[in-house]
């Protein structure tokens, strides 16, 4: 469950766990963060219905959270605890909720991206290319928004109050070959982010390993869910 990330990613998370999987079920809401408060969710966000209604009904043993995070990237003090910051105990309270479901045996929660310059990475890139008459490895990266900061140390602050929860990170998937993301491949001179700050098919193609290590490593944790 999530907001777009969620149906851009739900395919390779499905094959990745396929072997596992008895029934999938995705559920997204545009625009909307599912560790925010109803109330303070962006102006995009126009919830239909609750998120906590969705897994009621469904009553997932695996729960994947995947979402493009907006609120959660807000501003940070890091001089008073972590505690203390408002949208922090946005995300406490919401995860918490779930963590109280007996059913609920695994959350996998996506760590936060950064982004591109809003709605236009794929054809900034075509531009570049087109005006410099260059290759993207000659971009650098340029492309790349590091907005992501704020978000992953309450993410992984949360992380730490669940025994039942996994934060995975997709960009050590999307690095180049010296190990720094630029949202392209620098061999090949394709995009890893649409327009829409997606990830193209390349992308998810280049993400999609990722999701059989975690279904490896979740047969490993869980035998007799098999």
């Amino acid at each position: 469950m999530g907001n777009s990330y969620a149906n851009n990613q739900a395919n390779i998370i499905y094959e990745g766990f396929l072997s596992l999987v008895k029934e999938f079920w995705v559920f997204a809401m545009i625009g909307c963060e599912p560790l925010i408060d109803d109330k303070h969710q962006m102006k995009e966000c126009h919830p239909l219905i609750n998120y906590r209604d969705v897994y009621n009904k469904t009553q997932p043993e695996v729960l994947f959270i995947v979402y493009r995070s907006f609120r959660g990237k807000e501003n940070l003090d890091t001089k008073i605890p972590i505690e203390n910051d408002t949208i922090y105990q946005q995300h406490v309270e919401r995860l918490g909720w779930y963590k109280k479901q007996k059913n609920l045996k695994k959350i996998y929660i996506l760590n936060a991206m950064p982004t591109c310059p809003p709605y236009k990475c794929t054809t900034r890139m075509n531009e570049y290319m087109k005006k410099e008459k260059k290759p993207l490895s000659t971009a650098g990266d340029r492309f790349v928004i590091h907005d992501e900061e704020n978000a992953r140390i309450r993410l992984k602050e949360l992380v730490k109050t669940c025994k039942k929860c996994e934060l995975y990170d997709v960009m050590p998937m999307l690095v180049n070959k010296n190990r720094t993301i630029t949202w392209y491949d620098d061999t090949m001179n394709l995009s890893f982010m649409d327009d829409h700050l997606h990830l193209t098919k390349f992308g998810r193609i280049k993400v999609k390993p990722l999701f059989k290590k975690m279904a490896q490593k979740f047969t490993k944790q869980f035998p007799g869910l098999i």
